[in-house]
């Protein structure tokens, strides 16, 4: 990934985390080791490898904070709840977009 390719994705990773800390999604403090880096999206001066390693820093913060909050408001329970939702949805679903025999793609191609 080129260097100017890797800030933008930075900044709209930070973008993310700051929309995610303004709706109390994220906590601010989980990104502390972010932070103390000191390379933000506007550090342009700094090497393509100091933005890999805070962007990797600050997803990782993201993902850490966000699975820990996930695990806390989703039990086992209310995921197989989901599942068995949305199973009658999914096969109805499939059944729907199975082919036809009269529309069914013929081997040898169209016919003419």
């Amino acid at each position: 990934m080129r260097k100017h390719e890797l800030v933008h994705l930075h900044a709209l990773v930070r973008t993310v985390a700051d929309h995610l800390i303004d709706r109390d999604a994220l906590d601010a403090d989980a990104l502390a080791d972010y932070e103390t880096r000191g390379v933000t999206p506007m550090s342009l001066q700094a090497s393509r490898d100091d933005h890999k390693r805070a962007l990797l820093t600050l997803a990782a913060a993201v993902a850490d904070d966000l699975a820990t909050e996930v695990t806390a408001d989703f039990t086992t329970d209310a995921v197989s709840a989901t599942v068995a939702d949305a199973t009658p949805l999914a096969e109805a679903t499939n059944r729907e977009q199975a082919p036809d025999d009269d529309h069914a793609a013929r081997p040898d191609g169209p016919a003419r």
